[in-house]
């Protein structure tokens, strides 16, 4: 990285994934105390500054069906 102040740039590669909540389990508990759901109007804080518009990529029934992809 160069300048100074340093600068940079982010890039999130959003994916999503259909599960049954019942089934997910932490694989490394070694790295993860807990695993919780939560509806997107009750997410905890604090949160990343750009979880808002990755959010917002997802309607009521999951993700918007313009970004959704058959299998």
């Amino acid at each position: 990285m160069r300048g100074n102040p340093v600068v940079s740039h982010w890039v999130a590669v959003v994916f999503a994934v259909e599960v049954n909540p019942a089934d997910v389990t932490i694989a490394e508990p070694h790295k993860f105390d807990a695993l919780a759901w939560f509806s997107p109007d009750e997410l905890p804080k604090p949160q990343h500054s750009q979880l808002g518009e990755t959010v917002a990529l997802f309607g009521a029934d999951g993700l918007n069906s313009s970004h959704r992809q058959e299998s």
